[in-house]
């Protein structure tokens, strides 16, 4: 796995320019095409992270331990229960539509509102809170390792260029991002090196196939 230094070498070489001018705006190039990446590629790179939380009674939002980019799934199980209940996504608007008035019970459904989620109804109980989610990664910098796998490395490498050669004005910066993410990317259309690299990593992830009579 590379770091920020190893791919810092790897963009100069391939921008043509080591001058400590550029290596700043090298090194931001690099994380914004990391983050990037990151973001297309979460779900294989990264996968889900579980934990459980402990409800308060009477009180209508829980803090999770991590910090997620995307939360997968919030479950509730009530002190007197040994089955957790899958929750249901609403929003804030829903709430203050439907719920405002709801006495403590227990939760049907949750929102995100910054860092906590929150549910429909004060909890009735302490019960527990189950929370899958993809957490968010640590900033690529320093000693930090890249999670991107080695045989990904020239996709980060063009991206990078790209996001360089964007900032300097160069011409050619156009068709390095045609190069990394496609002609169409502006029109919401993955392609080029990037989907190439969503492609392979989703090889790994075979669909499931329904059982005809338990076969």
């Amino acid at each position: 796995m590379s770091t920020l230094a190893t791919y810092t070498t790897l963009v100069q070489t391939e921008a043509g320019d080591t001058s400590a001018r550029a290596k700043s705006v090298i090194e931001q190039a690099i994380k914004d095409a990391y983050n990037e990446i990151i973001n297309f590629t979460s779900e294989d790179l990264i996968g889900t992270t579980e934990e459980s939380v402990t409800a308060t009674v009477d009180q209508r939002y829980i803090t999770t331990s991590n910090v997620y980019q995307d939360i997968k799934s919030v479950l509730y199980k009530s002190v007197s229960s040994d089955t957790y209940r899958n929750l249901y996504r609403s929003s804030e608007e829903d709430y203050y539509q439907y719920g405002v008035n709801r006495d403590s019970s227990t939760p049907l459904s949750w929102y995100l509102n910054a860092l906590k989620i929150y549910f429909d109804a004060p909890c009735i109980d302490a019960g527990t809170v189950k929370i899958s989610g993809i957490v968010v990664t640590d900033e690529l910098t320093g000693t930090v390792t890249s999670i991107i796998p080695d045989r990904f490395t020239q996709v980060l490498v063009k991206g990078a260029v790209a996001h360089f050669k964007a900032y300097e004005g160069v011409q050619d910066a156009r068709e390095y991002f045609k190069i990394y993410r496609g002609p169409y990317f502006e029109q919401g259309k993955v392609g080029g090196s990037l989907k190439w690299m969503m492609d392979q990593l989703n090889t790994r992830q075979k669909p499931l196939r329904m059982k005809i009579r338990g076969r």
